[in-house]
């Protein structure tokens, strides 16, 4: 038989291949394979052809996810074509064998299978199979973060595959030239995508797919389709990601393409937890994996990611945790999903109430992203880092900028949003509404310029509640039905529950306080509904707070009870020392002191609060309980905090009122009434509502009492016109005042 003969069957059994036809394919290898001259040949000719002959049936396991015999195969392919000193052979099957050894995760053992194949193939006058190990070579240095190095394989990849075919050359290795190219286009597109290069990544897939669709080549088409995916992903687009996925899967399929197949479902599972849907991703995970895929790591590892965050999603953390530190240890040297893996245990980590081990997780990101040379892979622990940092009370402006930073040089649209969404709520926890107002709009404005209905939403949202918080609750109101009426679209569970607190905020501003408790009580249904029991919580603490504002303190104590409680236990101590602030606010208000001192008492295991804000705010609670204790001396000391400097126009309001109110109750009339001036000035600027009127309201008291009977009516009168603006139950008390204060004498201070 010579190769006249066995060329036609080869060329065959890979026309099979590509048709996902195994079965025709694997008889047509049998066949061959059987006839008695191929049974122990001697001849050097007959031996090469049987090197041929077992390399694709390597192959052909290969495809079906049978590592261990496709690699038999392959190295009885080697050793024969060794013995003939056929040096195209020995490269065709160092190029298989590599390729066996990666899946399996001998990643050493792959690379030198790859330098050995490339110079075989050079000396055996192969430029294509030279080009296949070259390309191979580049993907792993680029990688490792050595951008330079594998720029000098793609470019000699490309030298090699640029060829000039002869007339009568095969058309299979016509079609060999242009997998090559297309296999060069696609690496070239990935780089691109990662390098935010979305227009020139659109051109090179749309040339590799030409060529492609030229060599019949299914795989390179998939392979197509998934740097589509990235693509798409870095766009903004998860929903297009898990299109293009569906598409490469099935392309998978028919071509019989078992490994490509399972990874790309696995892939998906991922792509389809980027789109929040979370019941589609865990469908995927029911769908168990073969007992041979479970020995290709790089496959086991994404499945290990796909499980544990659906975990986590369930509230599983301490098995999240044990799955992704199982993941990090097979993804090796593959960098991007190391750091995906690691961020998902940080954030594990952190649910289980170990934030230092979590920070620490972050920090090995950090520096995997930055040995890779890849700064886009730092976005995500950035944004992780600041999300723990919150919740544990530490203050996150400087790290949201630098977030903020880090997502308009290096990462995806998606990314870029978050990061100034972290960005405005810093601003926001810091009392600073105005610098959260230009950030949030500079959020919406990028939002509304990207086909992102999700997040269009969600800035929305955002952006009604600075705007609430700075005083224009009429405009806020707007946006929050904007928002609401996106995230109906996108059928967005996170965007409705964001988009119902921003409406409540702009409700209250309104003193529509029955209609904000309303959209309070849905906000957290949906949050619920979407397993976002952060969110979940802090509509739970704002209800509680609206109720303590609109004076039913009973209907709030139980909501709080079990709010502290359970970021006591999770060490979310922003939302402790909150929730605990609220407590002590609601005994206060019953006259219950001992029960606001206990309250406030039980954050004593806490650290501090890191933002002054919210320092300030447990400072003002307790001199608030000594005043109403008659302890003036304890309260003014409480007052004079080192966060008064700090913070923003109301939190400083709030305690320059209180400090006013002891310098009156001290029979210090003057210095109180130089003390509220002071306050009222920040607050009207700020438009602070309840702060405003709590303000007004003392200011006319103490006018009245250095008898300025005229000023204290304005400022009452103004007080209890806020008041009935926000619909607060201190307006039967202003009028009382304002009543009592008709039936005393006449003003009759010299002007």
């Amino acid at each position: 038989m010579s190769d006249r003969e066995t060329r036609p069957a080869i060329d065959l059994v890979r026309e099979l291949r590509s048709q996902g036809r195994h079965a025709d394919a694997a008889a047509l290898l049998q066949a061959t394979l059987g006839q008695a001259e191929l049974q122990h040949p001697r001849d050097p000719e007959l031996q090469a052809e049987v090197a041929w002959l077992e390399l694709e049936r390597g192959q052909l396991w290969l495809d079906q996810g049978d590592i261990a015999r496709g690699a038999q195969a392959a190295a009885r392919a080697l050793a024969l074509h060794e013995q003939v000193d056929g040096q195209v052979g020995v490269a065709a099957a160092c190029l298989q064998l590599a390729d066996q050894a990666w899946l399996a995760g001998e990643r050493a053992q792959a690379v030198d299978l790859w330098a050995r194949a490339r110079s075989a193939a050079d000396q055996g006058g192969a430029p294509l199979l030279a080009a296949r190990a070259l390309l191979a070579l580049a993907v792993r240095e680029w990688q490792q973060g050595e951008a330079a190095v594998a720029e000098q394989l793609l470019a000699a990849a490309e030298d090699r595959s640029s060829i000039e075919l002869l007339a009568d050359a095969s058309p299979m290795l016509d079609r060999q030239a242009l997998a090559l190219r297309a296999a060069t286009a696609v690496i070239r597109a990935a780089r691109a995508v990662a390098l935010r290069r979305h227009g020139e990544a659109q051109l090179l897939l749309g040339a590799a797919a030409q060529a492609a669709r030229q060599a019949g080549d299914l795989s390179l088409y998939v392979e197509c389709l998934r740097v589509d995916a990235r693509l798409a992903r870095h766009g903004g687009d998860p929903h297009g990601a898990v299109q293009s996925l569906l598409r490469a899967r099935d392309a998978a399929q028919l071509a019989g393409m078992q490994v490509a197949r399972l990874a790309l479902q696995t892939e998906l599972g991922l792509a389809h937890i980027d789109d929040e849907d979370w019941a589609a991703a865990a469908a995927i995970v029911e769908e168990p994996l073969p007992e041979a895929a479970l020995a290709m790591p790089a496959l086991r590892a994404l499945r290990l990611d796909l499980t544990a965050a659906l975990a986590l999603h369930g509230g599983r953390s301490h098995e999240a945790a044990q799955l992704w530190q199982e993941a990090g240890l097979a993804h090796g040297d593959d960098h991007a999903s190391a750091c995906r893996s690691l961020v998902g245990l940080a954030e594990a980590q952190w649910r289980q109430g170990e934030s230092t081990a979590a920070l620490a997780t972050l920090h090995r990101a950090r520096q995997l992203a930055q040995s890779a040379g890849r700064a886009e892979l730092a976005v995500a622990p950035q944004l992780a880092e600041i999300h723990i940092a919150a919740a544990s009370g530490a203050r996150t402006q400087e790290a949201a900028v630098a977030a903020v930073e880090l997502a308009t040089r290096a990462g995806t649209t998606i990314q870029q949003l978050a990061s100034l969404d972290a960005l405005a709520a810093s601003y926001l926890a810091e009392g600073d509404p105005m610098a959260a107002r230009a950030v949030a709009k500079q959020a919406l404005d990028l939002a509304q310029s990207q086909p992102l209905l999700r997040w269009q939403a969600r800035s929305a949202a955002r952006w009604a509640q600075v705007l609430a918080a700075a005083g224009e609750a009429a405009t806020g109101l707007r946006a929050a039905e904007q928002a609401l009426g996106l995230a109906q679209q996108a059928g967005d569970a996170q965007g409705l529950a964001r988009a119902l607190l921003a409406s409540a905020a702009a409700l209250q501003g309104l003193g529509r306080s029955d209609e904000a408790q309303l959209s309070l009580v849905h906000a957290q249904e949906h949050a619920r509904s979407a397993g976002l029991a952060e969110l979940a919580d802090d509509a739970q603490l704002q209800l509680a707070q609206a109720l303590v504002t609109y004076g039913n303190p009973d209907g709030a104590e139980p909501l709080l009870r079990g709010l502290v409680d359970r970021s006591l236990e999770q060490r979310r101590w922003t939302t402790a020392h909150a929730a605990a602030h609220c407590l002590a606010w609601c005994a206060r208000q019953k006259g219950d002191f001992a029960a606001a001192v206990a309250a406030l008492a039980r954050l004593r295991a806490a650290p501090p609060p890191a933002t002054p804000g919210l320092a300030l705010a447990i400072a003002t609670e307790r001199a608030r309980i000594d005043l109403a204790q008659g302890r003036l001396d304890s309260a003014r000391a409480l007052l004079n905090h080192p966060a008064l400097a700090q913070v923003a126009a109301t939190p400083r309001g709030d305690a320059q009122v209180l400090a006013a109110e002891a310098l009156a109750r001290s029979g210090d009339w003057d210095a109180a009434a130089v003390a509220v001036e002071r306050a009222l000035a920040g607050l009207r600027q700020a438009r602070a509502g309840r702060s405003l009127g709590g303000a007004l309201y003392l200011a006319g008291q103490v006018a009245a009492a250095r008898g300025r009977g005229e000023q204290a009516g304005a400022l009452l009168g103004e007080a209890l016109l806020v008041a009935s603006q926000l619909g607060l139950p201190e307006q039967t008390m202003i009028r009382a005042t304002i009543e009592r204060l008709r039936h005393q004498q006449p003003d009759h201070t010299a002007a």
